[in-house]
């Protein structure tokens, strides 16, 4: 059990049993071991046998679906057939019944969506196996008591606890799959956030390390990746700007800081930026800390001619003598040049 959920999870790594190739693949592999079981069977007497097909069968349908099932199948039957002899009907009615009860399960429980519990293991294990033993009345006479009541308790008891034990190797490996499936998809979005932000991010570590950058902050600071982490803070920050210190107190302090700080540019020039940064744990509990920085300067260089172009407009109203105020929707006035003011 312990190799064919080994070589089953390998196959299932290359070739993901969502696709076609995948499912015949597993769908050869648990015909393969079914027929390895039955080269080495309880036997009866002349073509009557018994052994763990329909174990393998009724999972391979339950966990890889309708192909890799036609495949395990055509298999098991093209080994069956052939052997003949009393129970012939019999297994090809096992190897059948317990297929279409594996199916069954899939579609109704969809395992891909929640891997199959204990409880549905064993309920299915059974099923098949009271199945199983319900056919043993197509033997001829004679062999058909005999054989019930000398097998149908041990298949009853035993072959369940069996689906159970293959089972949960199977869904321990569908749900570690499952969960790597979500972290990797988790992770590609923020990757895609991270790469595709106008704004530069920036993991690093509270000592001043820096982990990792994304492009726009290699376009903001005009190096690459590996020489803003071979740099690190010191390499970014202007030391001669008091309120860095501040800020890192400000993040020690209460784990988060946001505001205006001045950062080094690849050829020494400054430029204004708003970042805001945290503290946190990573996956592995080490501390670790984010940064995001806006490059401001466009904005502030428009603020100041904004602020300079209202300083002429105070100037001009000021030194003229027409009476200037202004005042909003309210009707409320909210300026008054000087010559208003010294003519009230």
């Amino acid at each position: 059990m312990v190799a064919l959920s080994v070589v089953s999870g390998f196959l299932d790594k290359r070739f993901p049993r969502e696709t076609r190739t995948g499912a015949l693949l597993q769908g050869a592999l648990f015909g393969a071991v079914a027929v390895l079981g039955m080269l080495r069977p309880l036997f009866m007497g002349p073509g009557l046998i018994f052994d763990g097909r329909t174990v393998m069968l009724s999972l391979c349908a339950l966990f890889f679906g309708p192909w890799a099932t036609l495949v395990a199948c055509v298999m098991t039957l093209a080994y069956r057939v052939p052997l003949g002899g009393a129970g012939l009907v019999m297994g090809v009615s096992t190897i059948l019944s317990s297929s279409a009860i594996g199916l069954a399960a899939y579609y109704r429980c969809k395992p891909s969506i929640q891997p199959p519990s204990t409880a549905l293991l064993f309920g299915m294990g059974l099923i098949v196996h009271a199945v199983m033993v319900s056919l043993m009345f197509t033997l001829p006479a004679g062999v058909d008591f005999v054989t019930f009541k000398r097998l149908g308790l041990p298949i009853l008891l035993l072959y369940p606890l069996a689906t159970i034990l293959a089972g949960t190797i199977l869904s321990d490996h569908l749900s570690t799959t499952q969960a790597a499936a979500v972290l990797g998809k988790s992770e590609e979005r923020y990757r895609l956030l991270f790469d595709a932000s106008l704004d530069a991010i920036l993991l690093t570590a509270p000592d001043g390390r820096i982990l990792a950058a994304n492009p726009a902050a290699c376009s903001i600071f005009g190096r690459s990746e590996e020489e803003i982490k071979t740099v690190g803070r010191m390499g970014i920050m202007d030391n001669t700007d008091p309120r860095w210190a501040k800020a890192l107190e400000e993040r020690t302090r209460t784990g988060k800081f946001a505001g205006e700080l001045t950062f080094l540019r690849h050829d020494g020039s400054k430029f204004s930026g708003e970042i805001s940064t945290a503290i946190f744990q990573d996956q592995d509990n080490q501390i670790r800390t984010g940064m995001i920085i806006r490059d401001i300067t466009d904005r502030k260089r428009k603020e100041q001619a904004l602020l300079e172009k209202e300083v002429q407009y105070r100037n001009l109203a000021n030194t003229g003598l027409a009476l200037i105020w202004t005042s909003g929707t309210d009707k409320l006035c909210t300026y008054f040049n000087e010559p208003w003011l010294k003519f009230t």
